[in-house]
């Protein structure tokens, strides 16, 4: 959804909750959609809450207020109604184990929006999708394979949710100053002038928006993000080498 789209779609949203006394929502963001709308959002003062289904969601949905309701929290309202999860098994003996592409290329096939759609959480022989609570019953209905496989599609419960094993390493890197460049260039394992050529080409996101400046000081907990190569999280510093130089432990994901 482009940038403009998604505003406009979050002032209707707004009018909606203010003017009908009603909580709206919108559909599935991605982490740089959830980063415009907060900047949005909070911009005008409108209240607000993301939720994907569970705890440490990647892809949520942005839920909208009405005055009556700014100060209770998400988990007072009935979200059930809004995100469903589905429990997607594939033969346990089989050979073939499926992907994230091979799950979310079957919904998309069934005519499903990828905004439907929210995370996918793949694991041996099977994965958890969540959805809005609108497509799931039609996915129930029509999903009969994922790939090569059959598979067998139930609903369960948000709370039963727990998040998919991360396919990551850690690595710890030493550097002089904790820039942009510096930072990606060890993460990413490419040269630094390369890396500043990355930057200002656009092809790098820190924190889901993107980043022109090479010599922009990022900070724990930041995640950075390149183009085709996947994204590195900034986990904790250790102090100073010999040499003076700091030492920062990374997350790389695979």
């Amino acid at each position: 959804m482009p940038e403009r789209q998604l505003l406009d779609r979050l002032r209707d949203l707004s009018d909606q909750a203010i003017g009908q006394s009603r909580l709206s929502h919108t559909s599935f963001l991605s982490p740089a959609q959830q980063a415009e709308a907060e900047v949005w959002l909070n911009k005008n003062r409108i209240a607000h809450a993301f939720s994907g289904g569970y705890d440490g969601a990647e892809r949520q949905m942005g839920f909208i207020f009405p005055e009556q309701m700014a100060d209770q929290d998400l988990n007072d309202h009935d979200i059930v109604q809004m995100i469903h999860a589905l429990d997607l098994k594939a033969p346990v003996r089989s050979a073939v184990q499926l992907s994230h592409r091979d799950y979310l290329g079957s919904l998309l096939a069934l005519g499903i929006r990828r905004e439907q759609i929210g995370d996918i959480l793949v694991r041996k022989n099977g994965a958890t999708v969540l959805m809005t609570a609108a497509m799931a019953s039609f996915v129930e209905s029509h999903l009969e394979r994922v790939g090569s496989l059959q598979v067998s599609v139930t609903s369960v419960a948000l709370t039963d949710i727990a998040g998919s094993e991360k396919n990551s390493e850690l690595l710890r890197i030493t550097v002089t100053s904790p820039r942009l460049d510096k930072i990606a260039a060890s993460g990413f394992s490419i040269a630094r002038t390369q890396m500043v050529d990355l930057i200002r080409s656009g092809a790098v996101q820190v924190n889901w928006q993107e980043e022109l400046h090479p010599d922009r000081v990022v900070t724990i907990g930041s995640m950075i993000s390149l183009r085709g190569h996947g994204r590195i999280c900034l986990k904790e510093e250790e102090g100073f080498s010999r040499k003076k130089k700091q030492i920062i432990i990374l997350e790389r994901f695979l």
